[in-house]
């Protein structure tokens, strides 16, 4: 198809929903994935014919390849897809079946998308949502950071492996966004609104960035984080 489409997983909430709002506002044709099918059907009701809502669950591969091959079957070819679900929560205690879970849908759920359409069309961007948790650790997300950074590798390699090829890999890091995942016990500063974090992506993608990392202020205190000793990161993040 000749038309500017986009996929975005995720589409209900968060920054999914603001990014389907501003590209469908810039005329593209967007199909939303979500688990949640009223949240769906109702962004469709306000969005309109240029919002296609697909009830998918991105843990599950097979869900995956059914809604690929729908597509596919209605000509519907994305240029542009936002991998954005996610998961996560606050780990007490380290139980691997977190691990598991978390990992079937912030990794699995990425990739397996890049594998049902990476062949199908060789003009394609990847666009991943990973975090800056991914250059470092924070304590209770072991879980969640592991599967941050290793979308940041994958897409990477993924980068470097494909430079040759019109196929484009875009890693997105933000910081703290106010979503419904987001949670904090304590009052951090420079969080931004989804909508404030949708616009400085798709701003940041038509120039060609291929890395993105927001806010500068969270930016900085990863990377220096990075640099400190041991001792005295656990200090600043207990």
């Amino acid at each position: 198809m000749d038309r500017k489409t986009c996929l975005i997983t995720g589409a209900s909430s968060g920054i999914g929903e603001s990014l389907a709002r501003l590209l469908i506002k810039d005329r593209w044709f967007v199909v939303g994935i979500a688990r949640r099918t009223e949240k769906l059907e109702k962004l469709k009701e306000e969005l309109g014919s240029n919002f296609l809502p697909i009830t998918c669950d991105v843990s599950k591969s097979e869900n995956i390849k059914n809604s690929s091959d729908f597509l596919k079957k209605q000509n519907i070819i994305p240029n542009l897809f936002f991998l954005n679900a996610g998961c996560g929560e606050i780990e007490d205690k380290f139980h691997t079946n977190i691990h598991r879970k978390t990992f079937e849908t912030n990794y699995f759920g990425v990739i397996n998308w890049i594998e049902e359409w990476i062949h199908h069309n060789s003009l394609a961007t990847f666009a991943v949502i990973s975090s800056l948790v991914a250059i470092h650790a924070t304590p209770h997300a072991s879980a969640y950071c592991a599967s941050k950074a290793a979308l940041k590798s994958c897409f990477q390699s993924l980068k470097i492996q494909y430079s040759n090829s019109s196929t484009k890999f875009i890693t997105i890091m933000p910081g703290p966004v106010k979503t419904d995942m987001f949670k904090s016990n304590k009052p951090l500063p420079f969080i931004w609104e989804p909508e404030k974090a949708a616009a400085y992506i798709l701003k940041s993608i038509f120039k060609g960035k291929k890395v993105i990392a927001f806010p500068i202020f969270w930016r900085l205190f990863f990377h220096i984080l990075q640099i400190l000793p041991t001792k005295m990161t656990s200090r600043i993040l207990r």
